[in-house]
């Protein structure tokens, strides 16, 4: 019990820290290359290190057993999201990110798509390891309560995200932006929790694919 505890205050400080740092350090890099490295030792090394200390685990496979549904959930995801992202469109002034994406000149598309690909697949999967692996999957293995380890995680989740998108939109647009990414955290425990970390990280990458999709639709169509 008390290696638990350990564990689970290990693992609440270092999702706390990581992505403190994240929301302080990351928005104000130019450097892209500076910003996927941040992004790797924080969501990627630092849970491992963690868990070689503490000798904790994380079930990252996809077994066989179930993997039509996660397909299913998969597809279903990414149609919802690309249908929401299009909707959103109508109520959100787009401008401020489409002068990001120009602000070194002209993004072609070809570089639109790579970003992200790049974004949705690997992207997706170290942001999985570290909000539903590590900050919801261990602590609730661990004996927190899944409710709040979910809460824990999908917190932390919005946080990230928020702030990365500092300066894009009016306030109340972020704070909106905010609460849909803490739903959208809870859901992809949910899906963590009944189905594996696989089932997340399928919903979080066609979630990204929805939004590539209807960048493209929305900046070079």
């Amino acid at each position: 019990m008390e290696m638990n505890r350990l564990r689970t205050g290990v693992a609440g400080l270092t999702g706390v820290v990581c992505c403190v740092l994240l929301a302080v350090l990351g928005p104000d890099m130019p450097d892209q290359a500076a910003k996927t490295l941040l992004k790797f030792l924080l969501l990627g090394l630092a849970p491992v290190l963690a868990l070689l200390w503490q000798g904790g685990s994380l079930r990252l496979g996809c077994p066989r057993q179930g993997r039509r549904k996660r397909r299913l959930l998969a597809a279903l995801a990414y149609l919802i999201f690309t249908g929401l992202a299009l909707t959103a469109a109508r109520f959100v002034d787009l401008t401020p990110i489409n002068q990001a994406l120009a602000q070194d000149g002209a993004l072609s598309i070809g570089l639109f798509l790579t970003a992200g690909l790049l974004i949705a697949l690997p992207g997706a999967f170290l942001e999985e390891f570290f909000f539903r692996g590590f900050c919801f999957q261990l602590l609730a293995a661990d004996g927190v309560p899944p409710v709040t380890a979910a809460l824990f995680s999908a917190g932390l989740f919005s946080l990230y995200h928020g702030v990365m998108m500092k300066g894009w939109f009016p306030p109340w647009q972020t704070f909106v932006a905010f609460w849909v990414l803490f739903v959208v955290g809870l859901l992809f425990c949910l899906a963590c929790r009944r189905m594996g970390l696989c089932a997340a990280w399928l919903c979080h990458m066609a979630a990204n694919l929805a939004l590539l999709t209807a960048g493209l639709i929305w900046f070079y169509l």
